[in-house]
């Protein structure tokens, strides 16, 4: 079912005349059409990359899964990530490929395009998991709808279902999730295989927003 949320969203990047130009968190991103830029949900996720707890560690092999912009790629990389970046969305990966190079990280970051966890290589294994995935379940008809419908949560399927196998030891997944979405729908109800904790949250433009960390069981 189409959300009243996510259309407001959709409507809100398309009135942007791109592409345009965006400067965050010490990075300079051009946004092309067709492409979900890093707002609310994906800065909240990024702040957190740097915890001395859980977060980011110098060669720590990285998956951005649904890579949008690239930007989650490119804080993981400056934390000394390298990352493997993959998204459904030619334009996404064309345009995280652009970014990276243009913030001198494309060394580090190898973008991939495909569906779900199909551009992952057998025996391929990662630290850390980023996945700012849509929330809602509902047909999509452009690319750019890929960033907030997720149809039949197929995203979501894959990586709960066959993640645990590209997983190193300590590996460890970073998941935003919308509190309103919670309510009906709670992410733990997505596997018995892992252990779901709320380490941050905040309000973003009137609606909380849960960054989880999940790690097997």
């Amino acid at each position: 079912m189409r959300s009243e949320t996510a259309d407001e969203i959709l409507e809100q990047i398309r009135r942007q005349i791109t592409p345009y130009n965006l400067d965050i968190m010490g990075f300079h991103l051009q946004i092309e059409k067709e492409v979900y830029p890093p707002i609310g949900e994906s800065i909240l996720l990024a702040e957190n990359l740097s915890s001395r707890e859980c977060g980011i560690r110098e060669n720590d092999r990285v998956l951005d899964y649904g890579c949008g912009s690239g930007f989650q790629s490119l804080v993981s990389a400056s934390l000394g990530g390298s990352v493997v970046a993959t998204d459904i969305n030619v334009s996404a990966t064309r345009c995280s490929h652009n970014n990276a190079k243009n913030n001198n990280l494309d060394g580090k970051i190898e973008v991939r395009q495909g569906k779900n966890l199909e551009p992952i290589l057998p025996g391929e294994h990662f630290d850390v998991v980023i996945a700012s995935l849509p929330f809602e379940d509902a047909q999509v008809f452009t690319e750019l709808e890929y960033a907030v419908y997720d149809p039949n949560l197929q995203m979501r399927q894959a990586l709960f279902g066959n993640i645990l196998k590209h997983l190193t030891t300590h590996g460890r997944i970073f998941y935003t999730y919308s509190a309103r979405v919670q309510k009906s729908s709670p992410l733990e109800q997505s596997s018995d295989r892992f252990l779901f904790n709320v380490i941050d949250q905040r309000e973003i433009k009137g609606e909380r927003y849960f960054l989880y960390l999940i790690r097997p069981k």
